[in-house]
């Protein structure tokens, strides 16, 4: 085993010992991890991806009544005349 330093000798200031944790703080980290865990690879991510998929559904079908209704006020319009770009969409895979 390599022998220990003296940090005095090498003029560098000698270390000092973090304070421990009381045990209120380490609940609270600890909670505060295990949250964050969950969010990142558990049960939350997947509801979050849920309410996404949702609200992507809600802003489709509201897509598709306001083309309807666009196409229905132009004499002989149907939806296949449109030719907006992908762009103009509500939501895409790329943007959500």
């Amino acid at each position: 085993m390599a022998p220990k330093r003296k940090l005095q000798e090498k003029g560098e200031p000698p270390k000092k010992k973090a304070p421990t944790f009381t045990e209120q703080e380490a609940r609270k980290l600890i909670a505060l991890y295990c949250e964050a865990r969950e969010r990142y690879h558990g049960t939350v991510r997947h509801e979050e991806a849920k309410v996404l998929l949702e609200l992507r559904k809600v802003e489709l079908a509201r897509a598709k009544l306001e083309l309807e209704r666009l196409t229905a006020a132009v004499p002989g319009g149907t939806a296949s005349t449109c030719t907006a770009p992908p762009s103009t969409y509500p939501y895409t895979y790329y943007n959500m």
